[in-house]
């Protein structure tokens, strides 16, 4: 690792940091001298060479001159760029009157430049964006923003129409949501014989994770929930239990041109309504 020279940086003054130029692969670090408590760093990457990629941190220090790794305290980092004609601009906050650049060169030669302006304030941004390299012993939480362990990776939480898309390891619940929800819906008068209520295909190229299955009926009955033939689900209706469910936590997956059927059978009793809602999520099939 090489040092370069000191670079004095004024309250509200900005300069080129580091002047575009090539490096080699490797690790160099800048010093600034800063007048103000945080920086606006823009990082302008002119030329990659094939297979090369740059990675651009800072970190300040204590009472210490910064000759001992446990003195350093990265705040901030740019994206890794890779590809040339590339900008990163990020907020360098908190920091005393001295802080390090330090650039991480891998894989062939990079040209770059650094632009900072030093500013008297502590920013607030979103202190991540998607995908970001997780640094454990640095980074804070935040409430819209998950860590996947498995790829050492923040992943900004998503979801559809204002609710996230939830799935809990380890068990068997999910509240995920994914794909265009759904009814099929299907009323007629009980027969006292089996009869068939929804009978119906999944679609080319299309998957169906089936939910719940409603049966609304004041009768004695039985209903059964048959995909190609095989009974998923199963249930009773009485006077006394007139709207019956039956859920798939989280889903039943039925995919293209699978048959799907509710079939009801009345017990006893006068003729009398009987409906069924049969709840469901599409989306397009993935090989």
């Amino acid at each position: 690792m090489s040092a370069q020279q000191l670079t004095r940086l004024n309250l509200y003054e900005s300069m080129p940091v580091v002047p575009v130029q090539v490096f080699d692969v490797g690790s160099e670090v800048t010093q600034i001298a800063s007048y103000g408590n945080s920086l606006l760093s823009t990082l302008w990457v002119k030329d990659v060479e094939a297979g090369a990629s740059v990675l651009v941190k800072w970190y300040d220090v204590g009472p210490g001159s910064g000759d001992f790794p446990g003195e350093k305290i990265y705040v901030a980092q740019h994206a890794v760029i890779s590809t040339a004609d590339t900008s990163d601009r990020r907020l360098v906050p908190g920091i005393h009157n001295k802080v390090w650049c330090e650039i991480i060169v891998t894989g062939g030669k990079v040209t770059l430049g650094i632009y900072a302006t030093s500013v008297s304030a502590f920013p607030q941004y979103s202190p991540f964006r998607d995908e970001d390299i997780a640094n454990l012993g640095n980074d804070s939480g935040n409430p819209s923003v998950l860590l996947d362990r498995d790829l050492g990776k923040w992943f900004l939480a998503t979801g559809k129409e204002g609710a996230a898309n939830v799935n809990v390891t380890g068990g068997s619940v999910s509240a995920e949501m994914s794909g265009d929800p759904k009814v099929i819906y299907a009323k007629e008068l009980t027969t006292g014989l089996s009869q068939t209520l929804i009978n119906t295909t999944v679609p080319a190229t299309k998957l169906w994770k089936i939910r719940k299955i409603y049966i609304c009926s004041r009768c004695y009955g039985e209903f059964y929930i048959k995909v190609n033939s095989v009974i998923i689900g199963e249930g009773k209706t009485s006077p006394v239990e007139t709207n019956v469910s039956f859920s798939w936590i989280p889903y039943f997956k039925a995919p293209e041109n699978i048959q799907v059927e509710v079939l009801f059978k009345q017990s006893y009793g006068p003729i009398l309504d009987v409906s069924a809602s049969l709840q469901l999520t599409e989306e397009l099939l993935t090989q």
